[in-house]
């Protein structure tokens, strides 16, 4: 039985639903992830002294574990945030057949060997 990789989900979130449909399509074409779902909130937080509440688009990126420094990278580097939010979060369980296809998908799309 092959070692099964670590599925994980990472957040990030944008200002504005054109930058989180521009930066969601770049990591899909990148293969970096399988899906993004693209989720609109409200955020209240502090920044350079004085609280903000701004509207945002939160992005729930699945991926690998193995994928995660190559996801941030190109999410800094395509980010309008001075400080972009990226937050890992690890499965410890998922669906089998799910796990396997978001793991099928970012590794077939690009015959990718992690």
């Amino acid at each position: 039985m092959s070692k099964k990789r670590e599925m994980i989900v990472v957040h990030t979130t944008l200002p504005t639903q054109e930058e989180a449909f521009r930066l969601s399509e770049s990591l899909l074409a990148s293969h970096r992830c399988a899906c993004i779902h693209i989720v609109p909130i409200e955020s209240l937080y502090m920044w350079k002294g004085e609280i903000h509440r701004d509207k945002e688009f939160r992005l729930e990126i699945k991926t690998l574990d193995s994928l995660y420094a190559e996801l941030c990278d190109t999410i800094r580097r395509n980010h309008p945030y001075d400080v972009p939010e990226i937050v890992k979060i690890s499965l410890s369980d998922a669906d089998d057949t799910y796990e396997a296809w978001v793991e099928n998908t970012v590794f077939s799309s690009k015959n990718r060997s992690i």
